[in-house]
Parts: structure tokens; C-alpha cells; sequence
């Protein structure tokens, strides 16, 4: 699941390092079409393209993508954080290879000729499709880094006191120091951190982050929460729905299984019924 933090693409999209990423992107595909075009047409004595026709090609094929991206990236971040993930990425995709369909007709009445939509979406919705797939592969890899990586979660005991863990902050891998963690929730096949109002991320399971962390300082809240002791001022709600309280004012639910030990755990006159 995409957190706020992480979806906030808007409005400065254009200036992002996700949004630079894709231009990258974008920029690679347009070049490599006209360069393989150009290159068949001197090795290839049947086929013949002229350097102008290709280049037309390729702006009808990928000319629309610096126009529809942003659009995408908005709108996936909308639809995402009001429905679903997979809202999300339907949506965008269904936008995309419209748009692209749109900007190709309009393109290729203006350099070639009149075309109808339906023959210019017959050829351009796999085109689309195919870019929107690469885009997509670009977009997930900014945003979840750590998924692409296979290795272990590990841990690094500088004493008794000091104890870190390595971790992923956007692109970069990195460490922390667990008594930093204020709390941390399963995400998927990954564990989210939240330290100093940041996110971090690390490939693992939530019964493979208990057997990371100190068993003294960490109490498990939930089968997706778990909190730091030292940031807990109190448990609120009754036996049917309870809330653990943290200093920052957040409140994370308690599983019923939970509870108790929870109570047991922290100061009873912090409790708070």
C-alpha cells in the first residue's frame, strides 16, 4: 500500500526525481526508435525510410508521453489514495493509452495524413501499452527500491545499547539505530518504519523484525503494528477496540490477542482505560 509521503507527486511533479527519471526513460525509447529505424535503413537495401519520415514516426508513436505522464502520475496518486492501488494504476493506464491514442491522431493528420481513431488506436493501444508497462516498472522501483532488492534483512550490534538495522530511505540504503523507531507496520512483503517523521523501508516480515529488535524495548500491538516502548504515553479504548497512544499524539490499533500484554508492559498509571 502506497503511503501519503511516498504519493506526494503533485504539484511540483515536473521538478522530481521520479518525473526526471521517466524523461530518461522517454528520452531512450524515442532515440533508440529513430537510431534503429535510421541504422535498418542503411544495413537493410530493402527497406528504405528517409530521416524526416522517421522522425515524424517516432513523434506519433512517443510524442505524447512528456504531455500525458504528469497527467498519469496525478492521476494515479488521486485514484490510489481514494479507492485502491490497483484503482489507481487502472485508471492511469486506461488515461494513458488514450491520451497517447488522442495526441497520435491529431499528429498523424498534421505531419502524414488523415487517419481514422479507430485504425490509429488499433496500432498505437499495444505501443502504449508497452511504454505505460516499462513507466509502470520505473515508477514501482522509485517508490518500493527495496522490493527490487533480494537480500536478507540484517543487523548491525555496535553494544549492548546501540543496535541498527539496514534500512532503505527512497534510493539510498542506509542504517538506523532502533532506539530511533518510534513505530513500524507490514506492508506487503516489506516493514515501514517511521523514525522523526521519516518512512523507511526493509524487506522483511514482521516475525523477522521481532527477532531483529530488542526484545525490551519493542512490543508488538497488532499483527501489522509494532511500537518503541519508550514512545508509548497510554492505551486508549475498551476491550473491543483499543488504540495505543504515542507521544507524537498518532494513535495505532491493538489487536485483542494483544492487549493484555500490552497493559502488562508499559506503567499502569500511564493506562489509560
Amino acid at each position: 500500500m502506497f503511503t501519503r509521503s511516498q504519493m506526494q507527486l503533485a504539484p511540483s511533479m515536473f521538478g522530481t526525481a521520479l518525473f526526471q527519471r521517466l524523461l530518461v526513460a522517454w528520452a531512450g525509447i524515442f532515440i533508440s526508435a529513430i537510431c534503429y529505424c535510421l541504422l535498418r535503413s542503411v544495413l537493410d537495401i530493402g527497406y528504405s525510410h528517409q530521416a524526416s519520415a522517421t522522425i515524424k514516426w517516432a513523434i506519433i508513436q512517443w510524442g505524447a508521453w512528456p504531455i500525458v505522464l504528469p497527467v498519469c502520475l496525478y492521476l494515479f496518486q488521486l485514484v490510489a489514495r481514494h479507492l485502491s492501488l490497483a484503482t489507481g494504476l487502472i485508471a492511469s493506464a486506461v488515461f494513458a493509452i488514450g491520451g497517447a491514442s488522442l495526441f497520435a491522431s491529431v499528429m498523424q493528420i498534421a505531419l502524414v495524413g488523415e487517419r481514422s481513431w479507430y485504425e490509429t488506436t488499433y496500432h498505437m493501444a499495444p505501443i502504449a501499452a508497452g511504454t505505460y508497462l516499462v513507466f509502470g516498472i520505473i515508477v514501482f522501483w522509485h517508490l518500493y527500491p527495496s522490493a527490487f532488492n533480494q537480500s536478507k534483512p540484517t543487523i548491525v550490534i555496535e553494544n549492548d545499547e546501540t543496535i541498527e538495522l539496514t534500512v532503505w530511505k527512497g534510493q539510498v540504503q542506509t542504517k538506523i539505530d532502533t532506539a530511533l523507531i518510534e513505530w513500524a507496520r507490514a506492508a506487503r512483503n516489506y516493514v515501514e518504519f517511521y523514525a522523526g517523521g521519516k518512512s523507511y523501508l526493509m524487506r522483511a516480515s514482521m516475525a523477522e523484525l521481532e527477532l531483529l529488535l530488542p526484545d525490551h524495548r519493542f512490543l508488538r500491538t497488532h499483527r501489522s503494528y509494532l511500537v518503541n516502548k519508550k514512545f508509548v504515553v497510554g492505551v486508549a479504548g475498551g476491550s473491543t477496540r483499543s488504540s495505543v497512544v504515542l507521544e507524537s499524539g498518532l494513535k495505532l490499533p491493538v489487536g485483542k490477542t494483544y492487549r493484555r500484554s500490552l497493559l502488562a508492559a508499559i506503567r499502569p498509571d500511564t493506562a489509560i482505560a
